[in-house]
């Protein structure tokens, strides 16, 4: 309980930094800074359900997209693809993967980062 008041008490001292406020009583003694903590509640109340809203779409897009890779995607057509992608283009696969470990011997981050995408590119195109 004494937690919850020390909260309420910080929340009243964030919105009010710019003010000088000893205690909750201050801003029930002045009706203007009442007037304004009502209408920071009230807008919070207020604009509650569109963020909740905002995030249950949030939500919704990528549980949607979630299924849909699920549903649409096979993971033997994946592998398929690998293996078939890995054979047409083995030369440049082990050309690439050749310069990926010279490049990491030589701690080349810029050629690590361009063979790794060259690689992935062959692999999923």
């Amino acid at each position: 309980m004494c937690f919850m008041f020390k909260s309420i008490r910080m929340f009243f001292m964030f919105l009010f930094e710019d003010m000088e406020i000893k205690s909750i009583g201050d801003v029930i003694k002045d009706f203007k800074k009442l007037t304004g903590l009502f209408g920071v509640i009230t807008d919070i109340f207020s604009q509650a359900p569109d963020d909740w809203d905002a995030c249950m779409d949030i939500y919704d897009e990528f549980t949607g997209t979630w299924k849909w890779i699920l549903k649409h995607l096979s993971i033997s057509a994946i592998f398929g693809s690998l293996f078939a992608n890995l054979t047409t283009h083995f030369l440049k696969v082990g050309k690439d993967v050749w310069g990926l470990v010279m490049a990491m011997i030589q701690k080349d981050y810029y050629k690590i980062g361009k063979d790794a995408g060259e690689l992935i590119m062959i692999l999923f195109d």
